[in-house]
């Protein structure tokens, strides 16, 4: 067994069941136990072939066996829905969201700016990836949501409020034309 002395009993279980389940058949051995909810999220996500089964019409989704489907496994939920090609386009989505944040901290004329600006490409980055690599079994069970799309109302203030904070402080950027070559 782990010695994780720093972290609670109910953490130290799921970083446990995470080391156990890589191998498939633990994973099954333990799915109506501690392992449920990494089960029946990769089960959603598998159940989702290329193109999913339609919005609406999850079977693990809708029979109820995936827990948290509104705010943890949301992402199981997409991907189970709209396969691997709405998965995939959520990917890019974000990949795109966090290259905008990204253009617009380095367009502010202020350090400080750019570094708040790059703070919140980060944290929406990190949210991201972190859900996404719980729901695919790659990290352990966080209750982490997926930001501007997980129901949630802390998450989605706190979301709001970051997007507020970076789009407010890149709209004060340099100008992107010079103006002193236009006036001869």
């Amino acid at each position: 067994a782990w010695q994780l002395d720093w972290v609670h009993g109910y953490q130290a279980e799921r970083i446990e069941v995470w080391a156990r389940c890589f191998d498939g058949a633990t994973l099954r051995e333990e799915r109506n136990g501690p392992a449920y909810h990494a089960y029946h999220a990769r089960v959603s996500i598998g159940n989702g072939g290329v193109l999913g089964t339609g919005i609406g019409h999850g079977v693990a989704n809708e029979a109820g066996h995936l827990p948290e489907r509104e705010s943890d496994s949301i992402f199981a939920v997409i991907a189970e829905e709209s396969g691997f090609v709405g998965a995939g386009m959520l990917v890019l989505l974000y990949l795109a969201f966090t290259s905008l944040l990204v253009v617009a901290a380095a367009r502010t004329r202020e350090r400080f700016s750019r570094l708040v600006v790059s703070g919140v490409a980060f944290y929406f980055a990190a949210h991201f990836f972190i859900n996404v690599g719980v729901n695919l079994g790659l990290l352990p069970m966080t209750g982490l949501t997926l930001p501007l799309i997980s129901t949630g109302g802390s998450s989605l203030m706190a979301s709001f409020a970051a997007l507020g904070l970076a789009l407010g402080l890149s709209a004060r950027r340099e100008p992107s034309l010079d103006l002193d070559a236009f006036r001869g």
